[in-house]
């Protein structure tokens, strides 16, 4: 029994830590659609993830919540496609 409560405590702590994990999605505006699906996937995985048309509302400086949001990522996805 102590194992299974030492076990299940150290997937909440692992669930925690990444939930405090976050993932930058740099994507065009023409994979908007692939950068939503690979954010589902960030979020399925335990993370965070910071789309710019879903986490930036209308009329805020978009440029400046591009840098602050970068800097307070843990990692950078940048999606290219032809």
């Amino acid at each position: 029994m102590i194992a299974a409560d030492q076990n299940r405590e150290a997937k909440n702590k692992n669930a925690s830590a990444m939930k405090s994990y976050k993932i930058f999605v740099s994507h065009g505006s023409h994979d908007s659609w692939l950068a939503e699906q690979i954010a589902k996937a960030i979020h399925s995985a335990g993370a965070s993830s910071f789309l710019d048309e879903k986490n930036i509302p209308k009329g805020h400086d978009f440029k400046k919540r591009i840098y602050d949001e970068i800097k307070q990522s843990d990692e950078l996805v940048v999606l290219i496609t032809p």
